[in-house]
């Protein structure tokens, strides 16, 4: 018989007055970055369980926190598109850039390589920043007539990027060309993916409540099956590093 009882939470934290949209853990030094619907970036001392600092970030919903550990910075990203770059003074953070890139959207912003971050662009079109300088340095464009709809995710591996496109078709780039896409027809609209750190398998999710289980080999995404769950609209899908388990975060709070 199964044991369906759930573990032990690590950390309990209580949130009173803010509504959090994204969080990143800095596990080194035992931080919790917090970006709430509001615009502000809640910082957590995970030793103490204790809310150290709120940072206002701005006045729109915060949806991407990125960390950059080697270069002491945390980026983050609201949903009209301004993306800030803070460095990191203990529980305090300093604003260092702001890049406003107008493009308004849920789609958040993905690391790429170790010297690039990934955002929405006009369109179905995606860009690439410098970390250093937060130049603009390309333009990933599908050119397929605005068929797609709006991107909705991003996903980075290596030299790969995913992107989950409106119309529920995932296009797989390495480098700037196209290798592969898929059609996801039942998902209604493509909200979230995750793919393994191996490149061998993803997963993708939507408005509906059908999950798709998705593999990729030789550079060719193919599906997998399908999976039902109870309620209709999935917001995050996360495969852990193992790939023995799959969480995802649901409109109805579970």
């Amino acid at each position: 018989m199964r044991n369906n009882v759930l573990p032990s939470p690590i950390f309990t934290l209580k949130c009173e007055n803010y509504v959090p949209n994204c969080m990143k853990f800095n596990l080194d030094d035992h931080i919790l970055y917090a970006g709430t619907q509001s615009g502000e970036i809640l910082i957590w001392n995970l030793e103490s369980n204790r809310l150290k600092n709120v940072q206002k970030a701005g006045s729109m919903c915060i949806n991407t926190l990125e960390l950059l550990i080697k270069l002491n910075q945390l980026i983050s990203h609201n949903k009209t598109g301004e993306i800030k770059c803070w460095r990191i003074n203990g529980f305090e953070l300093e604003l260092q850039q702001t890049l406003s890139t107008h493009i308004i959207g849920f789609c958040t912003l993905s690391l790429y390589k170790s010297n690039m971050f990934l955002s929405k662009g006009e369109k179905s079109t995606m860009n690439s920043y410098s970390i250093e300088t937060f130049d603009k340095i390309s333009v990933f464009d599908p050119q397929q007539n605005d068929s797609l709809g709006d991107l909705m995710v991003i996903k980075s591996i290596e030299d790969y990027v995913f992107c989950g496109y409106e119309a529920n078709i995932v296009i797989m780039w390495k480098e700037h060309h196209i290798v592969s896409q898929y059609h996801f027809p039942e998902l209604e609209c493509l909200m979230t993916l995750d793919v393994d750190n191996n490149i061998t398998k993803g997963v993708c999710g939507g408005s509906s409540n059908i999950i798709y289980t998705f593999c990729i080999t030789d550079d060719t995404i193919s599906l997998d099956k399908s999976t039902q769950i109870t309620n209709s609209g999935i917001n995050v899908l996360r495969l852990r590093p193992d790939d023995k388990i799959l969480a995802a975060a649901c409109w109805d709070l579970t």
